[in-house]
């Protein structure tokens, strides 16, 4: 099509055309300009995107100073090819031009050529600013980077000014922070307009940006416009100028999070809703933002964005020309139908297709292109879909039946009575009218549809998977619902509850449930020492955390290793590995101990007041760890929790764990979570801010320190898991976001602080109860590490604890502190005890029922007794699954296994006795980990034989 219209250009320039004459010229030096502005532009950027010191790109784009001089008529014809056509009026969804209405004139041209082409479109006075608005004259560009010199800075606070103007709901600190940041750069339009005085070098938009050379894309962090240049086109030319920069820096991609209002600017500048840039390329690396939109851009390196106007008034030409082409041909025009006209049909026609046959009739139908066939099929589908409306409607009128002859349809049988729903009788008049037991029938109708509507809404969103429950033993089920009503009854006592059902039906059991909250349709429980090596370790690849963890638990553990699966689980992996080193461990030895002798002060000071004090040895427990997991893990050595109050990061991380882990069973959590309208997931939103200002100002703190660090002398801090993320992503060119760090800090402090002081809590309560056990391990403490001053707590030492080292795992046994580990299969497997489990079912690991199963421990299961270790080293993790096993298995299994010696050995032969005088009850805390309910508060005296000793060495 495209060859054609140049063979009739150049035949009628050779007739010497003058207008085909005159449009090669303008085109020439059109073309002429975008060369040399593109030249110009590629001069300015830097050739090493990279470097930490950035210069500043200018490309200046300026029109020549003779067109200027040139007569306004000459003016008006040349840039009609600049005009650069609405984005939403002149463009489809998908990107290609849409052909304009045919001129009146045109459609009823008489062969004349130059009249046609002399006047295609009507030309308009404001054609004039139109040019304007689609060229790029009059303006400057450049990138901006925080490289310490006086003319960046100058922009960079300017930049600043106008997105703080532009955007006020942003925090001024926050866009402080991203516009000054090093690994930022900023692309700058300004003024350079010689018709008004004073805007030389004024901002009058930017955009920040980071970009990750490495994955290839950018995240775009503000986009703005002062409000003078918003109805101007600045908005549409600073995304063109960015896309260019993009192309020069080899990014393929950009992406950012809009809010509501922005969405319809990212959408005209080619941005989507569709991420198509593979997940593992930006996970981890941007940070989620609460309200905002996820959305894209793809930048094609062969188009010249600051041409688009042009390509596009070129196509436009270009149809035009089409249409006055056509409109020339010779064509036949029937006069109107007259009045009362009927087709003249055979009767060999009109045999079952006389619409069709009707419809062919008519003049000017087969002049047209149609056939009978188009006609028969069209007819066809028509009746096709009358008969599809017809079986939908018998479908929907089945289905309505159904619904009515269910046992729990009856509220929809009966008008309600007005005098039994008081309480809730407003909500009802709010869309219905009750009125002596009588509805109006249209509302009846309305009523009994909007039913029906969402109950297929939910029944297909929400249906359990298909188990069969012939086979598969477990609670009694009900319809749709499965066994909900047994999880919503025991949920709060669920380890208990699981324990039965394991002796009720076995060692696999489980049934199906509605996909609502943290259920995926189903479940399946197991306990069996070959399904969990088989979930553990043989198909490992066949089961996943999956999305509910993100979805229930997603402000606690975000991305974290504990809630991830894929390459961002093994990236965590294998950077962790590293740090739990022997090293640590003795690092780890000396912090505990010190704590310890931190609280055995403690102790001292309070029973010099009196022969005893009471106080919740629980919390206790969970400064420690907290002290010990933010020094050695964290390399934070200036916290004392022991010393002060308790810090609102710790009481909002306990909180915010046992809110999150009520979503499980909140058929509602995913909606009452997007529209933040119930009390607890405010709640949730407030804790998590407090955990966010903790956290990320240990990143801050941490990533100034490793700034002003010498990499030739020892680090300070080297061992921690911070330093150790932020040394790797400089040793890789990786940057990552603090959201990631965010999320390893959060999963760290679950894993060595929440879970050891829940063990040790429990290791207290089974010891007060078997006295004998606390005597076996203060002499065998004594025998190896000695007594007194003299005694020897050291990391080499405990290792030589044998006893006690079974009452550790006694402890764990009875009292797993994750009592539950849940995946989810990935496909339809079968397990070694052959249970089939449909793709997507959920997998429940019950070590807390294991622990107590008497076919693996024996018949004194529930008996506390650290014996029943001493005959095997150490038990196999499938039939001891507390530190899970596998790939998955606990990296920090020896430290906490130490810290649990470490602090029995200290406390138990410090001089001072525990009494639980109060009797706990046992319970649990049921929530992420499993802490004793309501505190462990005992009593503490001096033991008077061991008091002069221990102040001694204290």
């Amino acid at each position: 099509m495209t060859q054609e219209v140049e063979e009739n250009s150049k035949k009628r320039k050779a007739e010497g055309d003058p207008e085909e004459m005159e449009e090669e010229q303008t085109t020439s030096e059109r073309s002429k300009e975008v060369t040399d502005s593109s030249s110009v532009e590629k001069e300015g950027t830097p050739k090493n995107e990279e470097s930490e010191e950035a210069p500043i790109e200018e490309a200046k784009i300026e029109e020549d100073d003779s067109k200027k001089e040139e007569k306004k008529e000459e003016t008006m014809e040349e840039t009609n090819d600049n005009v650069e056509p609405e984005p939403m009026e002149e463009t489809k969804d998908n990107g290609e031009p849409e052909p304009m209405e045919q001129d009146d004139n045109d459609a009823n041209a008489d062969g004349d050529d130059k009249a046609v082409e002399d006047n295609p479109i009507e030309k308009k006075e404001s054609d004039k600013d139109d040019v304007e608005e689609n060229s790029y004259t009059n303006m400057r560009k450049c990138i901006v980077q925080n490289d310490g010199t006086d003319d960046n800075m100058v922009k960079l606070i300017g930049l600043k000014n106008l997105f703080s103007k532009q955007l006020p709901k942003m925090p001024k600190d926050y866009i402080v922070r991203l516009v000054f940041d090093r690994r930022h750069k900023s692309l700058a339009i300004l003024s350079d307009d010689p018709k008004v005085k004073g805007t030389d070098d004024e901002i009058i938009g930017g955009i920040c940006y980071r970009a990750y050379h490495d994955m290839r894309f950018a995240e775009i962090a503000f986009c703005a416009v002062s409000q003078a240049q918003q109805v101007k086109g600045y908005g549409t030319k600073l995304m063109n100028l960015l896309k260019m920069q993009a192309i020069v820096e080899g990014v393929e991609y950009f992406i950012t999070y809009a809010d509501n209002y922005a969405t319809g600017y990212f959408k005209k500048q080619g941005f989507t809703r569709t991420i198509s840039m593979p997940k593992s390329r930006f996970h981890g690396l941007i940070k989620d933002y609460d309200g905002g939109t996820l959305m894209e851009c793809y930048v094609h390196p062969a188009i010249d964005y600051t041409r688009i106007p042009e390509m596009l008034e070129a196509q436009k030409e270009f149809i035009m020309r089409r249409i006055r082409t056509v409109s020339r041909s010779d064509k036949v025009i029937y006069p109107p139908l007259p009045k009362g006209w009927k087709p003249m049909i055979t009767g060999h026609s009109s045999r079952g297709n006389e619409a069709a046959s009707k419809a062919i009739a008519i003049p000017g139908m087969v002049e047209a292109g149609w056939t009978m066939a188009d006609l028969l099929a069209s007819t066809a589908a028509a009746k096709d879909n009358d008969r599809q409306r017809n079986h939908l409607k018998s479908e929907l009128l089945n289905i309505v039946r159904k619904i009515e002859e269910q046992h729990f349809a009856w509220p929809f049988r009966e008008p309600v009575d007005t005098n039994e729903v008081k309480d809730y009788l407003e909500v009802f008049l709010q869309w219905c009218c009750f009125n002596s037991k009588s509805v109006i029938q249209e509302k009846e109708v309305v009523a009994l549809l909007v039913f029906t509507f969402i109950f297929l809404k939910i029944w297909t969103s929400v249906k359990p998977l298909r188990i069969d429950t012939s086979t598969l033993p477990g609670p009694k089920h009900y319809f749709f619902i499965g066994y909900l009503p047994d999880v919503l009854k025991f949920w709060g006592d669920w380890p208990n509850y699981t324990t039965s059902q394991f002796k009720r039906h076995g060692k696999t059991w489980g049934g199906k449930l509605p996909n609502i909250g943290g259920v995926p349709g189903g479940y399946v429980y197991i306990n069996q020492v070959q399904n969990i090596k088989d979930v553990l370790l043989d198909n490992f690849d066949s089961y996943e955390k999956g999305d509910i963890w993100q979805n229930v638990l997603g402000e606690v553990l975000g991305t974290g290793i504990f809630a991830v699966d894929g390459d961002v689980w093994k990236f965590h992996r294998k950077l962790m590995s590293h740090m739990f080193s022997r090293k640590l461990l003795k690092k780890s030895a000396e912090v505990t101990k010190k704590k310890l002798q931190q609280v055995i002060k403690l102790f001292q000071e309070k029973t010099e007041e009196g022969d005893s004090f009471e106080i919740d040895i629980q919390d206790i427990f969970f400064r420690i760890t907290f002290d010990v997991t933010s020094e050695v893990t964290l390399g934070m050595e200036d916290v004392d929790s022991i010393a002060n109050e308790q810090q609102d990061f710790q009481k909002a991380f306990d909180e915010i764990s046992s809110l999150c882990q009520q979503r499980f069973t909140d058929p509602l959590s995913s909606l009452k979570r997007a529209l933040n309208i119930t009390r607890r997931e405010r709640r949730i939103k407030e804790l998590k801010c407090i955990l966010d200002e903790y956290a990320y100002n240990v990143i801050a703190n941490r990533k100034i320190e490793d700034d002003h660090t010498n990499p030739n002398e020892s680090r300070k801090h080297k061992s921690d898991i911070l330093t150790l993320y932020l040394q790797h992503a400089k040793e890789n060119s990786l940057d990552l976001s603090d959201s990631l760090l965010r999320d390893v800090l959060l999963n760290i402090m679950l894993a060595g602080r929440d879970t050891t002081a829940c063990a040790l809590s429990w290791a207290w309560y089974e010891l007060l109860r078997n006295p004998n056990v606390i005597e076996k391990i203060v002499n065998e403490v004594q025998s190896i590490c000695g007594v007194g001053e003299d005694a020897d707590f050291s990391y080499d030492s405990m290792q030589k604890l044998r006893y006690t080292h079974c009452v550790v795992l006694e402890v764990l046994r009875l009292h797993p502190p994750v009592t539950n580990d849940p995946r989810y299969a990935k496909k339809d497997i079968v397990l070694p005890d052959g249970t089939f489990l449909p793709k997507g079912i959920g997998i429940d690991m019950c070590f807390f029922a294991m622990g107590r199963d008497e076919s693996i421990w024996g018949q004194d299961t529930l008996k506390f007794r650290p014996e029943r270790f001493l005959d095997e080293k150490e038990p196999s993790p499938f039939k001891f699954p507390v530190f899970s096993a596998g790939p998955r298995m606990c990296l920090g299994r020896p430290m906490a296994i130490m810290n649990m010696k470490l602090a029995m050995s200290i406390l138990l032969t410090s001089g001072f006795n525990f009494e639980d005088r109060n009797g706990h009850s046992g319970l649990y805390k049921w929530s992420l980990v499993q802490s004793m309910k309501d505190g462990f508060p005992v009593a503490i005296t001096r033991n008077r034989r061991c008091s002069s000793s221990q102040d001694d060495k204290i």
